[in-house]
This record gives structure tokens, sequence and C-alpha cells, in this order.
């Protein structure tokens, strides 16, 4: 059961930081923070449930800080 709800915790991490991503790509950049900082919440959450899901957590978190950089770059 733990398992299974730290590999819910990490794809909707990876979906959050991609959304993120998307977002920055597009110029929501309001959104884009917010959708990282979900996308990092929800890894370190992923982290704390010691399931077997590390890798993907270590990828959303990349993901989602790369989106709040990306929506913090001012062009």
């Amino acid at each position: 059961m733990k398992r299974t709800i730290g590999s819910v915790i990490g794809w909707v991490a990876i979906l959050a930081g991609v959304i993120g991503l998307l977002l920055a790509g597009f110029g929501h950049d309001p959104q884009a923070m917010i959708s990282g900082g979900v996308g990092i919440v929800l890894a370190v959450a992923g982290f704390f449930l010691r399931a077997q899901t590390t890798r993907m957590n270590i990828t959303a978190i990349g993901l989602s800080i790369a989106a709040i950089l990306f929506a913090s770059v001012t062009y």
C-alpha cells in the first residue's frame, strides 16, 4: 500500500514539474512557480513515505526546479 501511494505521489510530482515547464514556456510565470513548488513538495513527501520511488522523486525535483528557474528568468 505504501509503495502504491508513493508511486502515485511520484507520478503526480513529475506531472506537476512538467506542467510547470509548459506553463513557463507559454509565459505563465506565476503559475509555473506554483506548479514547480507543488512538484517539489510532493517529491519530498514521496521521500518521507520511503517507498521505492527515489529516482522518480529526484526526477520530479529536477523538473520542478527547472520550471521555477525557467519561470524566474526574465527576457
